[in-house]
């Protein structure tokens, strides 16, 4: 039983660092792209919404990671016509 807890922490700690290193291998892709690194384009208004698309969407299947997005769109289109 203890040693299922373990595994399942360091399987964490494992997912949790790749996830870092992918982070950092996009950063280090970002900045000479971009020759200047500004926070900007990373902040509330866009993480709300990449949450909004994750969560609409969800992350289970391929299809559900496209419906996501285009109802983020939609409903952007939606309330920027009609308001």
């Amino acid at each position: 039983m203890v040693c299922r807890r373990w595994l399942a922490l360091i399987a964490g700690v494992v997912i949790f660092v790749y996830a870092a290193v992918l982070a950092a291998i996009s950063g280090f892709l970002y900045a000479p792209l971009r020759r200047a690194v500004n926070p900007t384009p990373f902040g509330r208004n866009h993480g709300i919404e990449y949450l909004f698309m994750a969560v609409v969407g969800g992350v289970s299947h391929v299809g559900d990671a496209i419906l996501g997005p285009l109802s983020s769109l939609f409903c952007r289109r939606v309330f920027v016509f009609c308001g």
